[in-house]
């Protein structure tokens, strides 16, 4: 599509004059892109342009299968899911659009909005975008340095994240135990399986393991999630092992702990103690794999924030 509409493809993305606009096309998860370079340089003046432009594409919605737009001040974004006939079609409306509400092309500089020609016409590339400016605009842009985000967050501190998320654990896992005290001490008293139901409470351990690491460790490692899984993974199915031993010692009317040394290992050689606390054991750890999915997600997501922006100056010819 990029060679039928003229562009240059270049790493991330084609660019090129089309319809008398600097233009740059992408894809990202699973949407195709495109941007016009054009300046919107007052907010005041072209608040009107603006807001007719805005409600054109709203218009347009359904037509083009757009799932976003924007303006800036140096242009204007469309995102759709649309099929490459649509999305060309997209492209030229919007053009004609734009040109419909007076806005200038590549025949201006996009930063100050000054006529550019020849060889002071520059393009500027900032990631997937790109921009036509003057000399002048184009040296600001490339040596336009970032304020450094101060960072508030406390330094990482791996043994106290450690030991935290073991803390955590230990609650968690408290919890889970004393959970079974409110269940009935006899088979009779029981209406339905209230093992089932206390199971949830692996993704509270989850959680806690996971909060407390992250406390003291904002750094986003695999490491990271390798520790939080296993420390979650040790006190789940050690709460579910105590759990099932109290559990035994209540329906029996044994006292606490009374022959450790032989209801311990018979829960393991045992089938009919073996099997159920196995299969508690599993969906204990379903519930908190779960939280951990849920919490975890965003240690591999690319941080967006406060990311400088890297220029790249060329010269343009049209």
């Amino acid at each position: 599509m990029a060679q039928d509409l003229g562009l240059r493809v270049e790493e991330n993305s084609a660019c090129g004059i089309y319809e008398g606009y600097m233009i740059s096309l992408y894809e990202a998860k699973g949407s195709k892109s495109v941007f016009f370079n054009c300046p919107f340089a007052d907010p005041e003046d072209d608040a009107l342009s603006s807001f007719d432009i805005s409600e054109s594409i709203k218009a347009k919605v359904d037509a083009y299968a757009v799932t976003d737009y924007g303006i800036s001040g140096m242009g204007l974004y469309m995102t759709s899911r649309a099929p490459l006939a649509e999305f060309k079609a997209m492209i030229d409306w919007a053009a004609q659009l734009l040109k419909d509400n007076g806005l200038p092309g590549a025949e201006v500089c996009s930063s100050c909005g000054e006529p550019v020609s020849g060889k002071k016409v520059k393009k500027v590339t900032d990631g997937t975008l790109h921009y036509i400016c003057c000399e002048s605009c184009a040296l600001e842009m490339l040596e336009r340095k970032p304020e450094a985000a101060e960072d508030e967050q406390p330094a990482n501190k791996p043994f106290l994240s450690i030991l935290m998320a073991v803390l955590g654990g230990l609650i968690g896992a408290a919890v889970f135990i004393a959970a079974y005290f409110l269940l009935p001490e006899t088979a009779e008293e029981r209406t339905f399986d209230g093992q089932y139901i206390i199971a949830i409470l692996g993704f509270l351990t989850a959680f806690l393991v996971y909060f407390g690491y992250r406390l003291f460790s904002k750094k986003k490692t695999a490491a990271s999630v390798v520790l939080i899984c296993l420390i979650t993974l040790v006190f789940v199915l050690a709460a579910q092992v105590c759990a099932s031993m109290i559990d035994f010692y209540r329906t029996s009317g044994r006292d606490l702990f009374s022959s450790f040394g032989i209801v311990f290992p018979m829960h393991f050689a045992v089938e009919d103690y073996f099997k159920p606390m196995v299969l508690y054991g599993v969906i204990d750890l379903m519930f908190a794999a779960v939280c951990l999915i849920i919490f975890l997600f965003d240690v591999f997501a690319p941080k967006k924030a406060n990311q400088p922006k890297s220029y790249t100056v060329s010269q343009y010819i049209k």
